[in-house]
């Protein structure tokens, strides 16, 4: 698993700060490549959270780090770090494919739910790009279609007309397909609480507290969506649809 360097204008507008001052993102974040390389995991990985909290976000930020937190056994951090990185390059093949080579590894399973062939491809049109893109998309939508709108409704000349009709035409197009699709990508990451495990192990119960009824096991890197919290035990959702407690803080929100 090889590291990256830094990719993209954004990320190249963020290490824009005194290039040999200490502590800057770019410092920070060349040390962790280095450490990484010399096998040194556990610093690499300091090294990149302080990228993190010094406000970077980036997609070969969380990729390093989840290599590194692989590397040094941390199968939870490693998942979350993947699952962060494919959130803003979705299509990047090296990440999908260490998040699945990370998910091999994953001590226990929970039942398997078969996904029929629509709902696949749903979930692959949706998990094709981010919200980033589908909010632009969509925008570029509603810019087409009031601007043709607009030109369909003040111009006369019969060219004019066609070129609006053309436009409104393309903007409502955008609009059908990626409308659905950004409503969904929405409900994933904002709506919903898509979470990590983060413990070695963690006991699902019937209600908040130890002294409910174990329901079922989950183990570090699964992934939930929670629910609710109450008296320092949330209530999660695993894919299969099972929920139950378990304690707060043995997972983190993606």
């Amino acid at each position: 698993m090889r590291t990256r360097t830094p990719a993209g204008l954004l990320l190249a507008l963020l290490f824009a700060l005194p290039a040999f001052a200490a502590g800057t993102p770019a410092q920070n974040y060349n040390s962790g490549n280095a450490l990484y390389a010399a096998g040194n995991f556990g610093d690499a990985i300091k090294a990149y959270q302080e990228v993190l909290g010094q406000g970077v976000r980036n997609a070969d930020l969380y990729y390093n780090l989840g290599n590194a937190c692989l590397k040094a056994g941390q199968l939870g951090p490693a998942v979350l770090a993947y699952e962060r990185a494919l959130r803003l390059k979705p299509r990047d093949p090296d990440i999908a494919h260490n998040l699945r080579y990370a998910r091999v590894q994953i001590k226990g399973k929970l039942p398997a739910v078969e996904r029929g062939f629509w709902l696949k491809l749903w979930d692959q049109a949706r998990d094709s790009f981010s919200l980033s893109e589908l909010l632009q998309i969509l925008s570029v939508g509603w810019f087409l279609f009031g601007g043709g709108l607009a030109v369909r409704i003040w111009f006369r000349p019969s060219w004019l007309r066609l070129a609006g009709a053309i436009t409104l035409g393309s903007g409502l197009g955008l609009l059908i397909l990626t409308g659905p699709l950004t409503a969904a990508k929405l409900n994933q990451e904002v709506l919903t609480r898509p979470a990590v495990i983060l413990e070695a192990r963690a006991e699902a119960r019937s209600g908040p507290g130890e002294n409910n009824a174990e329901l079922f096991q989950l183990f570090e890197g699964m992934d939930v969506i929670v629910k609710q919290c109450d008296s320092g035990s949330c209530e999660v959702q695993v894919p299969g649809g099972l929920t139950g407690w378990i304690k707060a803080g043995t997972f983190e929100i993606i």
